[in-house]
């Protein structure tokens, strides 16, 4: 376990800055509808600074039911997070052609990242069953008690350690192994109980020194064939500790602009696009005016101000007593 959990930590330990471009791939099946969509998806990190953000671009969505299909709600649709510090920025679902975003601002990150949400944390990849820290996991490990039916097994075999965990009472197994030839990272991975198998596959290659993934596939399907979630990743980009663009982590670099409307839930305010949010630099700069809608408007408030000390002369002319 602890050679295991070393390999984790040089990887994490190693990654300061790391972005890329992903192709996603889902399938969600319940009962008789079968959710279809690819999309192509970014991601960045900045580990000083305690940031990362992703971006969706849905390019295909499909949904079969009956023997009919149709073109999915989410074709052509983007959505984008970004989370700075204890900050979280959020972009909804929404279609660039139909309609402007909005984002909101949170005061936490969201409290789930998991195998088939759209928010793309870069380090998910390095948690085990599903969203646990290698720490963690192995920690639960060592409190599991053979009185209780609960078994733990672990063997190498060449270059992969093979993890077994049954527990008696839930009726679960789960299987992980773990391949000393790919930075002693998880490789495989699968948990089954008495209503539904949970699978995990990945694959890594070094880059600038550091095992990052190239490839993750997630299954979770009901043994009697009514429900499947299925998702797969493929990275096509990725940079690792090479600096970010000076925009990376801000609302232009997620895709807003100056016409979208911000909501910070932290204080109860929203604000334009242009405007400055409280506690950061502006995000989004303003436009810059017209010299001629600044003319109009400067004659306009002259106009205005001889009007009112006209008006103010002539009443107070009227309310002199007479000579």
């Amino acid at each position: 376990m602890l050679r295991i959990q070393a390999c984790y930590a040089a990887s994490c330990d190693g990654i300061r800055l790391w972005e890329g471009v992903v192709k996603v791939r889902d399938k969600v099946t319940l009962l008789d509808t079968t959710t279809s969509r690819n999309a192509d998806a970014t991601f960045a990190y900045d580990r000083q600074r305690r940031a990362w953000r992703y971006t969706w671009q849905v390019s295909d969505s499909t949904i079969e039911a009956r023997g009919q299909v149709r073109v999915g709600n989410l074709q052509n649709s983007r959505t984008a997070g970004m989370a700075i510090g204890d900050d979280f920025y959020h972009i909804p679902w929404y279609h660039p052609a139909a309609n402007k975003p909005v984002a909101t601002i949170q005061a936490s990150r969201p409290h789930k990242h998991g195998d088939m949400t759209e928010a793309i944390d870069p380090l998910f990849f390095y948690r085990i069953n599903g969203s646990e820290e290698i720490g963690s996991f192995f920690s639960a490990l060592r409190t599991i008690s053979p009185r209780i039916g609960e078994i733990v097994e672990m063997r190498r075999a060449s270059q992969q350690i093979l993890l077994s965990v049954r527990h008696a009472e839930s009726k679960t197994h789960s299987e992980f192994t773990f391949d000393l030839s790919q930075g002693g990272l998880l490789t495989s991975g699968s948990s089954t109980d008495v209503v539904r198998t949970v699978s995990w596959k990945r694959g890594y290659q070094i880059i600038n020194g550091i095992w990052v993934p190239i490839r993750s596939e997630y299954s979770n399907k009901r043994h009697d064939g009514s429900e499947l979630h299925y998702r797969e990743i493929v990275w096509h980009r990725q940079v690792v500790n090479t600096p970010l663009m000076v925009d990376t982590f801000s609302l232009n670099g997620i895709g807003l602009d100056a016409s979208a409307i911000i909501q910070d839930h932290r204080l109860g305010q929203v604000y334009n696009g242009p405007e400055i949010i409280p506690g950061h630099e502006p995000l989004i700069e303003s436009p810059p005016k017209s010299p001629r809608k600044m003319s109009v408007y400067l004659l306009l408030s002259a106009a205005v101000l001889a009007s009112v000390f006209f008006l103010l002369r002539y009443i107070l002319r009227r309310r002199s007593p007479a000579r």
